[in-house]
């Protein structure tokens, strides 16, 4: 059977698998019509005359991202019955995946959301990469997943953990995950982070704090300091509140760490002096920094900083530096999408995560529209 697609590269690997890469990498692999049709004719050709193929490995292009979903750039112009055509295909083709008579492995390069999530769960196996995420982020936008998300999810993650990503993105993570994300912070191990909640047990709500074992000046905790909540943010989408000096852990005679007393010390103020000194350095740094240089980059600026109150962010802060949570992204992007209908996908908003660079990428796209 053929394999030639306008969306997708097939490459025969070691004789018996198949190779099939998503292959829209400007609009992180976005599922439009024509990728729905190139799939459909892909999975339904296996299953008719599958040939030597026994196995077949499913990913996207790039480094990134999986698939962004549906192309909402393209869903955007289309009238009723255009987009209920258009969604005929794509049930189709998730249908004829899940019918093919050979192993599907879904190998997630990077985020999966919406449809892109869908798909990884209609395959047989799925492997992600480190800094791959997932979400139904349709339901943000009242939109009930529409290719078996609901159904496939639980079987694979069950009920429960199910729900949390579906209702809240999945923000659930026990402390042991948070500190191994944290140690590969340059100069820390896992023996010297301790993630908790530092709202305190009789609070209502629920503030990340993580404190780190640190016996030198706060200009050079500064640096370990911000690493620590990028990579908690970039790998779990969780806002880290506070990132905490502290000159010892304490733990039982047994080596369990004592959390509580850790929890009692900040609200007693015990670390109230080097919080201060820690905020006056940042300020320093910031107003160095670039503002907005652009009537672009002001717009976005302005939509950050909106979404993100209290905090000044300057054209190239990393927004998971500074604590933008998943839930925070997706609004952002929502307000972005408002201004600037289907230009932007979410997952450009991990690919590109200073103001700086998103309005450079925004720009070409505003250019590449209008030629």
């Amino acid at each position: 059977m053929s394999r030639e697609y306008g969306t997708l590269r097939t490459e025969t690997v070691e004789r018996h698998i198949l190779l099939v890469t998503l292959d829209r990498p400007e609009v992180s692999n976005a599922l439009n019509t024509q990728m729905g049709r190139d799939l459909l004719a892909l999975w339904s050709g296996l299953s008719a005359a599958p040939g030597e193929v026994r196995a077949v490995v499913l990913t996207g292009a790039g480094s990134r991202t999986f698939c962004a979903g549906a192309d909402l750039k393209e869903r955007n112009g289309m009238t009723r019955e255009q987009w209920e055509a258009q969604h005929e295909i794509f049930e189709r083709q998730y249908w004829a995946l899940l019918d093919c008579p050979m192993p599907v492995i879904g190998a997630a390069n990077g985020h999966a959301v919406g449809g892109g999530l869908e798909m990884l769960l209609a395959c047989d196996f799925i492997y992600a990469a480190r800094t791959a995420r997932f979400a139904l982020t349709e339901v943000t936008l009242g939109i009930m997943p529409g290719a078996g998300g609901t159904q496939f999810l639980p079987r694979a993650v069950g009920e429960r953990r199910a729900k949390e990503i579906i209702f809240v993105n999945g923000q659930n993570y026990y402390p042991y995950d948070l500190e191994n994300i944290a140690q590969h912070a340059p100069g820390l191990d896992l023996n010297k982070v301790v993630a908790t909640n530092i709202a305190g047990i009789d609070s209502q709500s629920e503030e990340l704090g993580v404190f780190v074992l640190h016996r030198g000046t706060m200009q050079e905790f500064l640096a370990t300091a911000a690493a620590v909540g990028r990579l908690i943010n970039e790998h779990t989408g969780l806002e880290v509140a506070q990132v905490i000096p502290t000159k010892r852990i304490p733990k039982t005679t047994s080596g369990k760490v004592q959390r509580h007393l850790l929890v009692q010390a900040h609200i007693d103020g015990e670390f109230d002096t080097e919080l201060a000194e820690l905020r006056t350095l940042r300020e320093a740094r910031g107003g160095m920094k670039q503002r907005s240089s652009s009537d672009l980059e002001s717009h976005l600026q302005s939509i950050c900083e909106t979404v993100l109150p209290g905090k000044r962010i300057d054209i190239d802060d990393n927004l998971f530096e500074i604590g933008a949570s998943s839930l925070k992204l997706i609004e952002i992007h929502e307000n972005i999408n408002r201004d600037f209908s289907g230009l932007i996908d979410l997952t450009e908003l991990f690919e590109h995560p200073t103001i700086a660079k998103l309005a450079l990428h925004l720009q070409s796209k505003l250019e590449n529209s209008a030629a």
